[in-house]
């Protein structure tokens, strides 16, 4: 059984027995990137969420109806989970936002394409010796099907769920 017929299933039980809505919470970013590259990956993105069963489907919101406070270019859409969780695209990169807030080691992605590099996954970390830095590896492409998968089960997407493995050991 695929992971999304067990979703499907988990969900049906889960609609018998709970109606209620649920809400959902943003924060802020900061963006930069190559547009075109970036747009060409958002496809990917909405194609394999529209491949999704509709059941699965991840709700299309447009940017101006998400309330995040964004520095620079305004969200033109977002798939938004159950969870609150959501994927937006700006037109300069795709950013993966959860809804619960770390202070230490933030819980949200940014996805941009970096000339030399390709795809970059950037996640902010603080430290008390280095101050507020950004960690950044390479994305894997391949790992679209599986960072829908997070958003759709409500898991959180890690960096190490996304990014290219180093050496083969992560």
């Amino acid at each position: 059984m695929s992971w999304v017929e067990k979703e499907l299933k988990k969900r049906s039980a889960a609609a018998a027995r709970d109606t209620s809505p649920r809400s959902s919470r943003r924060g802020d970013s900061s963006l930069h990137g190559e547009p075109a590259r970036i747009a060409a990956l958002w496809a990917r993105i909405e194609a394999a969420n529209d491949a999704l069963p509709a059941e699965l489907r991840l709700a299309r919101e447009p940017g101006n109806a998400v309330a995040f406070a964004v520095e620079g270019a305004a969200f033109e859409h977002w798939l938004v989970a159950p969870d609150g969780a959501a994927i937006g695209f700006n037109g300069d990169g795709i950013r993966y936002q959860w809804p619960e807030p770390n202070p230490r080691r933030s819980n949200n992605l940014w996805i941009r394409w970096r000339e030399g590099a390709g795809y970059v996954v950037q996640r902010r970390v603080a430290s008390m010796f280095t101050g507020v830095g950004l960690q950044e590896r390479r994305f894997d492409e391949a790992r679209i099907d599986r960072l829908l998968r997070c958003l759709v089960t409500g898991e959180r997407v890690r960096l190490r769920t996304v990014a290219r493995r180093r050496f083969g050991l992560l």
